[in-house]
């Protein structure tokens, strides 16, 4: 199947069936597709959090407004978040981005004031 062809076909899970579980396997492959996803100057600012311990669903489905029955039936919860820190951000594209990545942020995104920044770094991210 394409693509194209698998968006066209997909659909919202509605309830998940908390007696099936996901296999350690495809956990990992999860993990590494997340891993390697792209982002603007390979910069990654994000975070994947894999959540399996049945006690931590039930707190955080506290603060799910309309999903709570997702977030405790599901196996694992995947938490997306962001880096928010842009001195922390930095840091991170200076160790680890090639030298054009890390010039293009301080001669391009840097120099804009600090909410500019963030508004601008978040909706590359949102809207790609």
């Amino acid at each position: 199947m394409s693509f194209i062809n698998a968006m066209q076909e997909r659909y919202t899970t509605k309830q998940y069936d908390s007696s099936k579980k996901i296999d350690g396997d495809t956990i990992n492959q999860l993990k590494e597709i997340l891993r390697l996803s792209p982002s603007s100057i390979n910069s990654q600012p994000w975070k994947f959090t894999f959540v399996s311990n049945q006690d931590t669903k039930e707190q955080l489905s506290k603060v799910s407004w309309i999903n709570t029955s997702k977030v405790v039936d599901c196996d694992t919860l995947v938490i997306f978040s962001r880096i928010d820190n842009l001195d922390l951000f930095e840091k991170q594209i200076e160790s680890e981005l090639p030298k054009g990545a890390v010039d293009y942020y301080k001669e391009n995104v840097k120099p804009q004031p600090v909410e500019q920044t963030k508004v601008g770094l978040i909706s590359k991210y949102i809207w790609r």
